[in-house]
């Protein structure tokens, strides 16, 4: 799905297990990992310095449906924080907030060829600020959707058919082995909570496994 001059957006990118495997593989292709927590996107810079990509760029900031600023809960561990506070003990940062469309717009960010988006249940909100995006020439999308979204009020379902009220997306399940399932398939299984969508005209993956 990636080629030379493309753009990897990493939305939820952690401590960059992503953006810098893909940077590292890729040396051609632009990074730009969106990680919120000031600990986490430290590490990820750190991390494309000390590996030498300079093609890795991180955005400290929320990507959401409407820009401004928003709470994110953030557990002891760091692993999970969302914007919705989850069950135990947690700390709350405040944070900016983008939308994927304004910062292409603005061009702070160049338009995406592939996006992944884990942000523990905010998926949909992320691609309610990418609506143009996802109307004009829309990127491939990797997206977790699990019981997370339960707390944000909207269900898996609904996450795939706002895609579809916009383009003639594919949608694969990718298994926790890493092969591709068709996605009838992958409903089915409880074991997939992440999948694949392939907009129209782009090169689709056989499913396998």
């Amino acid at each position: 799905m990636l080629r030379p001059g493309d753009v990897f957006c990493d939305v939820g990118a952690n401590a960059g297990y992503f953006s810098i495997g893909v940077g590292g593989r890729f040396p051609d292709v632009r990074v730009v990992a969106f990680e919120p927590q000031p600990t986490l996107a430290r590490a990820i810079a750190l991390s494309a310095a000390l590996s030498g990509l300079d093609n890795v760029v991180v955005l400290q900031t929320m990507l959401g449906a409407r820009e401004g600023s928003a709470q994110l809960f953030v557990p002891s561990h760091s692993v999970h924080a969302s914007a919705v506070s989850p069950a135990g003990r947690v700390r709350a940062l405040t944070c900016p907030v983008k939308t994927l469309t304004g910062l292409v717009d603005r061009r702070l960010v160049p338009w995406p060829t592939l996006v992944k988006i884990d942000v523990e249940g905010a998926e949909l909100d992320v691609l309610q600020g990418a609506v143009r995006i996802l109307e004009d020439n829309p990127p491939y999308l990797v997206l977790e959707s699990n019981e997370n979204a339960d707390r944000f009020g909207y269900s898996r379902s609904d996450l795939l058919d706002y895609l579809r009220g916009i383009e003639n997306f594919t949608f694969f399940g990718i298994h926790p082995e890493g092969s591709l399932l068709p996605l009838a398939t992958a409903l089915l299984d409880a074991a997939v909570s992440d999948f694949l969508a392939v907009p129209p005209g782009r090169a689709s993956p056989p499913p396998h496994g």
